[in-house]
């Protein structure tokens, strides 16, 4: 399946969002010939590794995205 970057996110973020864990991102790199350290940009898509953290996966289907979330939660501390 492919995915997405949104607004906000980095390649690692994105990794994290879709396999629960950041052993994936080495994975998740090779297999999109791309370096982890590489800029992503909005609308990139990105074929993931297997599912290795079903329950971190589901935290953030339920929500924004990786990165978003946390500026969310930011902004509403600045209040």
């Amino acid at each position: 399946m492919d995915y997405r970057v949104l607004q906000g996110q980095s390649f690692i973020d994105k990794v994290v969002e879709q396999c629960g864990s950041v052993e994936c991102v080495v994975k998740a790199a090779i297999l999109n010939n791309r370096s982890i350290t590489d800029d992503a940009v909005i609308g990139d898509v990105y074929q993931m590794p297997p599912i290795k953290n079903r329950l971190i996966v589901e935290f953030y289907k339920h929500r924004d995205c990786a990165t978003a979330l946390i500026k969310k939660i930011e902004a509403k501390g600045k209040k």
